[in-house]
């Protein structure tokens, strides 16, 4: 979890900084957060040597390391945010189109619409389905705007930027949190995690709405992740120019 977040943090810099053209001026607000990541992160093999392996105690300890996840993101989200804002005040506009912006915003709303329906798990029903669910779907938008605008560049296969990739953006930004509303909404009616079909007991109209929805979101959210794959897949299978043949 740590490490995940650690990547998110590291993308979510790279991503403001291509999006908008230029460094984030957040840079102490990253490093602030990046820091406070590795301070809350040092506890955690001291608990294999407090606590008797495996035992409630231990699992407590390392389970209640999730608090400190939120103040890093929240920190790093603050300092993205007023860059946004500052760029659309200079600009008058904010760039859409860039793939880079797009997927960062994208991610941003993911995670924390993730992250926020984590205050409301108990780990009974599928709001904890739908809190992790968003919080790994803001990593992964994150990085599929790094493979658009870093990445593939860097090996000198870049995509085009036609409608199919912004389609597949956001086919899964949009998907995902369609699918994660509807975990939340299921198990806010007491939709149990970890079943399926008739033992879900889905007799309140609110958890079979959320079920639904949960579908259809998870649907879309894989048409395009496989666009994702086939975008990816297609750049890298592609011979890249004689020139970039020959600095490899």
């Amino acid at each position: 979890q740590f490490v995940n977040l650690a990547l998110l943090l590291a993308a979510w810099y790279l991503l403001a900084g291509r999006g908008l053209g230029k460094p984030v001026g957040g840079t102490g607000l990253f490093a602030v957060a990046v820091a406070l990541l590795v301070i809350f992160a040092l506890p955690a093999p001291v608990f294999y040597f407090v606590f008797d392996s495996f035992s409630v105690a231990q699992a407590k300890a390392f389970t209640d390391l999730q608090y400190a996840f939120a103040p890093p993101a929240l920190i790093a989200a603050t300092a993205i945010v007023t860059a946004i804002a500052r760029h659309r005040r200079e600009a008058g506009t904010l760039p859409w189109e860039n793939p880079a912006f797009l997927c960062l915003v994208l991610s941003v709303v993911v995670f924390g619409v993730g992250g926020f329906m984590g205050l409301f798990v108990d780990g009974a029903d599928t709001r904890t389905t739908a809190h992790y669910h968003g919080v790994i779907a803001g990593i992964n938008l994150a990085f599929m705007g790094l493979f658009f605008c870093l990445f593939l560049p860097l090996q000198n296969r870049p995509v085009n930027r036609g409608k199919a990739l912004y389609a597949q953006i956001y086919l899964f930004g949009t998907g995902q949190l369609m699918a994660v509303a509807g975990l939340f909404l299921a198990g806010h009616f007491g939709t149990p995690r970890k079943t399926a079909g008739a033992a879900q007991g889905l007799e309140e109209i609110g958890a079979k709405i959320g079920m639904y929805l949960n579908g259809i979101g998870a649907l879309i959210a894989v048409i395009g992740g496989v666009m994702f794959i086939y975008t990816v897949a297609a750049a890298l299978l592609r011979k890249p120019p004689a020139a970039a043949q020959e600095n490899l």
